[in-house]
């Protein structure tokens, strides 16, 4: 990916070294807030998104107060990789941080790292910037168009 100017199909694989290269950004769309988890007292993210409502739901949700949105809690140590999700670092950058912080070796940090976020990307909770792309970037066009929120 280094030095290519190719767009990636959507489904394409990526090398390890090239998703390292990657700069994860939170979804536009979502909100999140701080909050202290009740059990370790820790401060930790909860991220709120909308629940999409087809005919039949939107029929129940009005005799049964069905919720608007629905709200995912984070741990602590996902809390800490949500915040470093700005767009700027890369997901090395992150990695080395993670190992840092929480005196893992880096190796062990980059593979847990790759597997959670791939994970919130699945879910729609974030996106990537690739290199090339990171300069030209836009803050009003959305990397999120195409996502579907779950």
């Amino acid at each position: 990916m280094p030095g290519s100017d190719k767009k990636l199909k959507r489904g394409a694989k990526l090398s390890f070294y090239d998703f390292l290269q990657l700069k994860p950004v939170k979804n536009p769309v979502l909100t999140w807030e701080k909050t202290r988890d009740k059990e370790t007292k820790d401060e930790v993210i909860e991220i709120v998104f909308p629940i999409k409502k087809g005919k039949w739901l939107q029929f129940w949700s009005k005799a049964y107060k069905i919720p608007d949105k629905r709200r995912v809690a984070l741990d602590k140590m996902g809390s800490f990789v949500w915040e470093k999700c700005d767009g700027e670092r890369r997901v090395a950058d992150i990695a080395q941080e993670l190992a840092d912080e929480y005196k893992l070796v880096r190796q062990e940090a980059e593979r847990s790292l790759s597997s959670y976020l791939q994970q919130l990307s699945k879910r729609g909770f974030i996106g990537f910037l690739a290199p090339e792309f990171v300069k030209t970037w836009d803050k009003e066009f959305s990397v999120f168009r195409e996502m579907k929120l779950p």
